[in-house]
């Protein structure tokens, strides 16, 4: 059963907002961020601590890399969602950031994301 078949099948209805960064001026750096929202189907799960270690950064060799923030949840989409870092889900009235994503490979093939999740007050 490929992982499109698992989502139809157990997976819940979410907003995919996707952003689109564009410089309104180069000299100061300034971004104006634009969404584009989508529905996708999506199997949310809760936090392990090792979820929340591989966010702030810790690798599991006992190297660390630059992490980033908190997460308060993870949820599985499918890669054509084309979910990205700093994109937002929106769920049963709760919204998300997108804060990482990992890729779940298989013989070079792209089986689902995972994305780690923290969530924003709008």
């Amino acid at each position: 059963m490929n992982f499109d078949k698992i989502l139809e099948k157990h997976g819940v209805s979410v907003t995919l907002r996707s952003a689109t960064k564009t410089v309104v001026d180069d000299v100061y750096g300034v971004e104006k961020t634009a969404y584009t929202d989508t529905t996708i189907k999506a199997i949310f799960s809760m936090k392990t601590e090792r979820d929340e270690l591989k966010v702030q950064g810790y690798t599991g060799d006992g190297k660390t890399i630059s992490g980033t923030s908190e997460v308060d949840s993870v949820c599985y989409v499918s890669p054509t969602s084309q979910a990205k870092q700093f994109d937002k889900i929106v769920y049963d009235n709760t919204t998300y950031e997108v804060v990482r994503v990992d890729k779940a490979i298989f013989q070079g093939n792209v089986i689902y994301l995972k994305l780690f999740l923290k969530r924003i007050e709008e």
